[in-house]
């Protein structure tokens, strides 16, 4: 009769240890071939004296059903052991038992064998180590089983989950050896760990034990430290029944690197095995899901300004009101996704996610890879720059109705905005603008602020359009107010104070907005006069003579005369050299 043989080839910390040592030496009518001598048959250089060391081992078998396990199969560099091809050879008709476990608490579970073994890495580190290529590849599970495939009939590849033992180890030993229609006598002592995780705090103190001692010399003192380290560890073992999650393992960034790294692979395993959602692998939104992520219908509504027109102490305010949420600053999600919002130029989300970290503003909005993943499902730019601020928003208050967010690029893109988004143009005098920008240090040029303030301007008001004017805002503010609460159609009613805050102020420019809580000061409006040099000031006029919010708004009272060509000239030059620099730094 033709013997029946199975390899069992990890993967590593899915309960491997337990079965070795548990449950396969206990087997009814299988000669179980232990670890040491499973991995002694590809200890051999040659692949033909691996298959005679296998052949040889299949003919002396007293039972019928041979049972060959070792978890380095699927994670070894040697090249006869990890290669499908390879071990199809040695084992031509054998049954293939795969282990797999979710990918973020499996690189936890190997990272804190990493460190017992003296590594000193950090997780990032240990995670993208060039040696560590082909253990994040085969953890694409569905490319290894898919391999496997290919050389092994697709019945006799039998995949098994981590998480079936760990929730219930005696209901999943039961439906395990009735697969494979085994038997076994004794007991099984489940209580048994074995290769027990270190806690976060352990990995902690023995990584940096290892770093000291890593390469210490003489063996003898080498010896000792590992002995102590043992002792350690089981003084420790008080943690081990403490549940943490993979983020306090690995930190935030690289357990959303790591669901990146593997969803899609995820996603075509999720077709065969619908229990790695139930066990949380990492997977990529669905459209469907992303459709119906929330169920709350919400406004949209933009602020533009130019800087220093009192869009901060206006936005602090409408931040108050009932069912209001202001987003923080923003320019690049303007940049990145409303130059071409009818396309859909957005699909990797790790990518996207990296671009917003290294912003100097976006980084506030704290966005998660499950959030971009929601937004990245969205049909096009538009839609995905819409679902990342009502994300935000939603984060932020689960109440909101109306999302408020500001930007001078709203003028850029007014045409694409205006017929489905109310818009408020804050509109101040540009000297008193020019005054305060260069009070705060950042522009000392009138004619970029006239520029500026000239496409501010430069479209008419509608019905979706409203111009609010410092002046009035700060002389009459409670007017203006209910005028604004009206034009967005929400109530006038402010929040209980404890929920206001001002998280949409970039952090890095709170300094330039130590007022934004106090009340309106009317004394502020005509300051700028004792500060403004009459170059500067017949600068703006120049720029502005044909500006009719100018000319009919601030009284410039702009007087005939030879104007002083090679100054406008000089502003003007210097105006675009600033741009170019600028540009070319936003870019990098």
């Amino acid at each position: 009769m033709k013997k029946r043989v199975i390899i069992h080839i990890g993967f590593h910390k899915t309960a491997s240890t337990w079965l070795q040592k548990e449950l396969f030496p206990k087997l009814l009518n299988v000669d179980y071939i232990d670890t040491e001598q499973t991995w002694n048959l590809f200890s051999e250089q040659l692949l033909n004296n691996s298959k005679n060391k296998a052949k040889e081992i299949i003919e002396n078998s007293i039972n019928n059903t041979i049972l060959f396990s070792d978890e380095r199969i699927l994670s070894s560099d040697n090249k006869i052991a990890n290669s499908p091809e390879y071990l199809a050879e040695i084992f031509p008709d054998a049954e293939v038992v795969i282990f797999v476990r979710n990918q973020l608490e499996k690189v936890v579970s190997n990272y804190s064998q990493f460190i017992k073994w003296g590594g000193k890495l950090k997780p990032d580190d240990f995670f993208k180590r060039p040696k560590g290529t082909r253990d994040r590849e085969s953890h694409n599970y569905y490319k290894t089983i898919s391999s496997f495939r290919q050389f092994f009939a697709k019945e006799k590849v039998r995949i098994f989950f981590y998480e079936d033992f760990s929730n219930n180890q005696e209901l999943f030993v039961d439906s395990f050896l009735q697969e494979l229609k085994l038997e076994y006598s004794g007991q099984l002592n489940y209580n048994k760990v074995h290769n027990r995780k270190l806690s976060p705090k352990e990995l902690e103190i023995f990584r940096k034990i290892n770093s000291f001692t890593r390469n210490i010399k003489p063996q003898f003192l080498a010896n000792l430290i590992q002995s102590a380290k043992r002792r350690l560890l089981n003084n420790l073992g008080s943690e081990k029944t403490k549940k943490q999650t993979a983020k306090q393992y690995l930190g935030t960034n690289l357990c959303n690197y790591i669901s990146n790294y593997y969803k899609e692979g995820n996603r075509e395993l999720l077709k065969e095995f619908q229990q790695i959602k139930k066990y949380n692998y990492p997977l990529p939104i669905t459209a469907t899901e992303a459709v119906n992520s929330t169920s709350r219908a919400m406004q949209f509504a933009f602020i533009t300004y130019i800087d220093r027109s009192g869009s901060t102490f206006l936005l602090s305010n409408l931040n108050k009101l009932d069912g209001v949420t202001v987003c923080p600053e923003g320019e690049l999600l303007f940049a990145l996704l409303l130059k071409n919002s009818n396309e859909h130029t957005i699909f990797d989300s790790q990518k996207l996610l990296n671009a917003f970290n290294k912003n100097k503003k976006l980084n506030q909005w704290d966005f998660t890879i499950q959030e971009i993943e929601l937004a990245i499902c969205q049909e096009n730019n538009y839609k995905i720059f819409l679902k990342l601020l009502e994300l935000y928003c939603l984060r932020k208050n689960p109440e909101t109705k109306l999302c408020l967010m500001k930007g001078f690029e709203v003028n850029y893109l007014h045409s694409s905005l205006v017929n489905k988004h109310k818009i408020i143009r804050l509109i101040r005098d540009p000297r008193a603008c020019f005054v305060s920008q260069k009070k705060a240090g950042f522009n000392n040029n009138p004619y970029t602020t006239a520029m500026l303030w000239n496409i501010l301007t430069s479209y008419e008001p509608n019905s979706n359009v409203k111009e609010i004017f410092y002046n009035q805002l700060i002389t009459s503010f409670n007017n203006s107010l209910n005028n604004i609460a009206s034009f967005l159609n929400i109530t006038n009613t402010p929040k209980a104070k404890e929920l206001i805050d001002y998280n949409f102020i970039p952090r890095f420019t709170l300094k330039n907005h130590k007022n934004v809580s106090d009340e309106a000061n009317p004394e502020r409006i005509s300051a700028w006069k004792k500060s403004i040099s009459s170059l500067h000031q017949n600068t703006i006029n120049q720029v502005l003579i044909n500006n009719p919010v100018y000319t009919t708004h601030f009284n410039p009272n702009i007087k005939p005369r030879v104007y002083n060509i090679v100054l406008l000239t000089a502003y003007k030059i210097k105006h675009i050299i600033t741009e170019k620099i600028h540009s070319i730094n936003t870019h990098k």
